[in-house]
């Protein structure tokens, strides 16, 4: 295999375990918005409402980061997907049989 596609190759495993860790985040993410939910209906005082709402500011900022970052990552791996397969079609090898040279010998008469 070549070295750009070897280089490729570990770019995209590098750039899957990213997006695998950015889609925990996602899952995590959810979860902390359910409690936040919770915190909405429960919060009665104007501190209590303040806390939650500086809460809601900082998980939605994070959530969109979150986000971009997710699809940031699925079109860099599509292009470097891409950019392999169009790598790995310049390394084929053509399939007809190229035929042997010809080599011609003088016969030397006597």
């Amino acid at each position: 295999m070549a070295l750009r596609a070897l280089m490729l190759n570990k770019q995209i495993n590098e750039k899957r375990k990213a997006l695998e860790s950015a889609k925990e985040k996602r899952t995590e993410l959810e979860k902390r918005e359910a409690e936040l939910e919770k915190a909405i209906e429960e919060a009665e005082t104007d501190e209590e409402k303040a806390a939650v709402e500086e809460a809601v500011e900082g998980f939605e900022a994070e959530k969109k980061a979150n986000e971009e970052e997710i699809t940031e990552l699925e079109k860099t791996l599509s292009d470097l997907d891409n950019e392999l397969a169009e790598e790995e079609r310049g390394q084929e090898v053509p399939t007809e049989e190229t035929p042997a040279p010809v080599v011609v010998t003088e016969e030397r008469t006597r």
